[in-house]
């Protein structure tokens, strides 16, 4: 096998939308060999196969080319390199019409992630012909898919980001949102990570750092994702004694 057809291989994404589980593309055993099946599955643990993917996504269906979203009713999915973007309503077990997200024509490759009722763009871009550059958009995915911008991320953190070689070396980001912040790192090298304060409509970036351990294993892929962290996570992950009882008196 040829590492492409490996890379084709890989499933799209496993992602929680509302209170089902989606897995979507791939050939890893999980679902037929169609690489833009999709399964269901309910926590009940019967899986149910719907609707495939679009065919204009077939010839990139894998996690290494799309990048996925999700809401409570709906799962999102762009091909990295164009802003082709499609939405899969879990209700109706559809698909709905593939649009082009593409607020700059300078982006060469996009992420997505969908958090408090939006879904943001993260694209990287030139400006000029050696100059990278990071930006956000919130994207109106209910109607027509309109962009508008939030911000950028300056251009030394953007070099730290990429190693100190933007120009060759950043080819594609990975992003995840909560609330207000939206956090970013290299898809192919995760070694660091720098997360962006958009609320009142101001961009202010921090550098964060990587989680300990984190690279010791270059054959290890890891999954890249944030959470809200409520009182009732903190007492169940500290005293799960406790945690337990309040779940018996509500």
């Amino acid at each position: 096998m040829s590492y492409y057809d490996y890379l084709k291989k890989k499933p799209i994404h496993t992602t929680a939308v509302g209170a089902y589980v989606l897995v979507a593309g791939g050939t890893c055993g999980l679902l037929d060999d169609d690489p833009c099946a999709v399964e269901i599955h309910r926590v009940d643990g019967v899986a149910t196969a719907c609707e495939p993917l679009p065919d204009a996504f077939r010839g990139s269906a894998s996690a290494t080319f799309l990048s996925v979203a999700a809401s409570d009713k709906k799962m999102y999915v762009m091909e990295r390199s164009t802003g082709l973007i499609c939405s899969f309503d879990v209700e109706s077990g559809a698909w709905g019409r593939p649009a082009l997200l593409r607020p700059d024509a300078s982006l060469f490759s996009c992420c997505i992630s969908f958090s408090g009722g939006r879904l943001i763009l993260a694209g990287l871009g030139r400006d000029g012909e050696n100059t990278v550059t990071l930006n956000l958009w919130a994207v109106d995915c209910e109607s027509s898919f309109e962009c508008e911008e939030i911000g950028g991320m300056p251009e030394e953190m953007l070099d730290r980001l990429s190693g100190g070689d933007v120009s060759s070396s950043l080819s594609s980001v990975d992003i995840s949102v909560v609330g207000d912040f939206a956090y970013v790192c290299k898809a192919s090298d995760p070694a660091m990570f720098f997360s962006c304060d958009f609320a009142g409509g101001e961009c202010m970036w921090t550098e964060v750092g990587a989680p300990a351990g984190m690279g010791e294993n270059p054959a290890v892929r890891y999954a890249f994702t944030c959470s809200e962290v409520r009182m009732d996570d903190l007492r169940r992950a500290f005293w799960p004694a406790e945690g337990e009882r309040g779940r018996r008196r509500e």
